[in-house]
């Protein structure tokens, strides 16, 4: 599988030093994921959004 990145808004202080770092250049990053890991990390997310939504 492959996924196009998104830029997170994120102003950490390691990615501000990365972005010093790089150059302020954006680069593409390649991910490659085995689709079980994927699945159940997602699983994960699924379950904890799904509790948040429900009404006691």
């Amino acid at each position: 599988m492959r996924f196009e990145p998104s830029f997170a808004n994120v102003a950490t202080p390691a990615r501000r030093g990365f972005w010093r770092l790089a150059g302020n250049k954006r680069k593409k990053m390649k991910v490659t994921l085995e689709r079980n890991h994927l699945l159940k990390s997602l699983g994960h997310v699924h379950r904890v959004v799904e509790r948040r939504n429900t009404y006691p």
